[in-house]
């Protein structure tokens, strides 16, 4: 994935219910990704007029000429495409996997991936690489460089799957002054139970992970090699290797770096396979899985929108722990019959109904009366306001008053600030249109917002997953960022 690649072969294709047949070039560069340019002769104009940009080709079969290999093209798009004498078409392929001749949809069944993040290395810490500088007693001779392999790191995820981490090497960069030197490569497997995982849960499963690395980094984490094969023999051989796109910030070249990392593995102080499997539960559950990919994403591309997301995602995650299940269903639906019945009774706010409820007065009631009943529904809710109280008091009581004032200086105004700008830039409500009308935050003014906002958030999260909420805090104060 860190190097462009060029295909040329056969293409099969079905459109409708035939299977058509293209030759051309399919090439994959680390800037636009992959492109296919595919021609077939005697093609004429009727077989293909209804192709437009919004067609969508799950799957393209490929053979490639110079090594007889299989290569599968999912979910790709029509770019363009001309038709005289023959057609030629631009198609974008949204993933490629190269070594892989497809059959059926088992062919998409995999029991591993193995994928290189980039920054995993730094942040563990652990190293099989072993320098003694040599001399004569009187000058420096050279370098020697011994390399033992590291016990490799094995979890088991929820009954799903294995996480393991194994330890490997390949030659560094000659341009050092030892004239060699060595890389050191951390490879993640990701194993799956028979038969395996299809393409699409696999790869979500993959990024979920590489959002964790790049929460606890604080840094993007991007991932430089991926393959995958139908089996547990994981040799070049019987893998498939997958290219796509990357748009994660600092691909290819700008790696994470173990300097300004949030958290660093020889310092958990819970063990990592409970983070892992943490981390799992959040994927399961659709409003945690919304809060993971908030949490990894950062400001490098901010809107309006960047703050409305970090504050969604701060009342989401708060919500899992405040919102709880204080009254039945039964007794909402009774106490809201109980409601309507004395209101047709005309025995409800001594009688206050009868005088609102007639001539144009009647839908300012029904209004009234239906938010009446939506009250009663989302009881158990505790608004925005409250949350983000409730979040600042709990982080207020799990760290040093120092560091809660260096992070959160304004913390009086930083709660009324927060839910008024949410509600200014989400509907326009008439209080928030009152008070920061004309006032509007500056883009940089709103990053600041939101780095806050999204400072209380990851503090919550990180504790949740384990991490003392101190230590998270001494890392935001040290880095400045969020």
């Amino acid at each position: 994935m860190t190097e462009n690649r060029e295909w040329i072969g056969k293409w099969t294709i079905n459109f409708g219910e035939e299977e058509r047949i293209f030759h051309g070039v399919l090439t994959y560069s680390l800037k636009s990704g992959g492109e296919l340019k595919i021609a077939k002769e005697g093609a004429h104009w009727d077989e293909f007029f209804l192709l437009d940009q919004s067609t969508l080709i799950p799957i393209i079969k490929g053979y490639e000429y110079s090594t007889g290999k299989g290569i599968t093209l999912i979910n790709s798009l029509i770019r363009n495409y001309s038709v005289s004498s023959g057609v030629k078409i631009t198609i974008l392929p949204n993933l490629i996997i190269d070594n892989l001749d497809y059959a059926d949809k088992h062919s998409l069944q995999f029991l591993t991936a193995t994928v290189v993040y980039e920054g995993l290395g730094p942040w563990l810490a652990i190293t099989g690489v072993t320098k003694s500088f040599k001399d004569d007693g009187v000058k420096f001779t050279g370098v020697t460089m011994e390399y033992n392999q590291p016990e490799s790191l094995k979890f088991d995820i929820q009954n799903l799957f294995k996480i393991q981490i194994d330890f490997g090497y390949q030659p560094g960069d000659s341009r050092t002054y030892t004239g060699y030197s060595l890389k050191e490569v951390y490879y993640t497997n990701f194993i799956f139970k028979e038969p395996g995982a299809n393409i699409h849960d696999l790869l979500k499963w993959v990024e979920h992970y590489r959002r964790l690395l790049t929460t606890l980094f604080g840094q993007p984490s991007f991932i430089t090699s991926y393959s995958i094969t139908n089996s547990l023999d994981i040799t070049p051989k019987n893998t498939s290797t997958l290219y796509y796109k990357n748009t994660i910030d600092g691909f290819p070249n700008n790696a994470p770096t173990g300097v300004r990392m949030r958290t660093l593995y020889a310092l958990l102080k819970t063990p990592l396979n409970d983070i892992l499997n943490k981390w799992a539960s959040y994927h399961l559950s659709n409003d945690l899985d919304y809060v993971a990919w908030i949490a990894s994403k950062d400001f490098h591309r901010f809107s309006e929108e960047t703050f409305l997301e970090v504050a969604r995602s701060l009342e989401v995650f708060c919500g899992i722990d405040t919102d709880k299940k204080l009254y039945s269903d039964i007794e909402k639906k009774n106490l809201k019959k109980a409601i309507k019945d004395k209101i047709s009774a005309n025995d409800f706010l001594n009688n206050f109904n009868t005088e609102i409820a007639s001539g144009e007065n009647v839908e300012r009631f029904n209004n009234m009366l239906e938010k009446l009943l939506s009250a009663v529904t989302y009881a158990d809710s505790l608004s925005l306001r409250r949350k983000i109280k409730l979040a600042l008091e709990q982080i207020k009581q799990k760290i040093e008053a120092e560091s809660y004032e260096k992070l959160f200086p304004d913390s009086k105004s930083l709660i009324n600030k927060i839910v008024d700008y949410r509600n200014y830039y989400t509907h326009y409500d008439e209080k928030s249109i009152e008070i920061y009308q004309g006032e509007e935050l500056t883009i940089d003014q709103l990053v600041l917002l939101a780095r806050k906002v999204k400072k209380i958030m990851l503090l919550l999260l990180l504790n949740d997953l384990g991490i003392p909420m101190q230590q998270a805090a001494d890392s935001f104060i040290r880095l400045e960022v969020s």
